[in-house]
C-alpha cells in the first residue's frame, strides 16, 4: 500500500491518496490540485 500526503505549510494533511500499487502520475495530478 502507498500513501500519498498533500501538506500545507503549516503542517495540515490537506489531502491523501491511498492507492495498492505505486501510482506516481496519478499522485502528481493530486499534488496540482492542492
Amino acid at each position: 500500500m502507498y500513501l500519498y500526503l498533500a501538506v500545507d505549510s503549516k503542517g495540515n494533511t490537506s489531502a491523501f491518496y491511498l492507492i495498492k500499487t505505486r501510482d506516481q502520475q496519478a499522485a502528481k495530478r493530486l499534488f496540482k490540485k492542492y
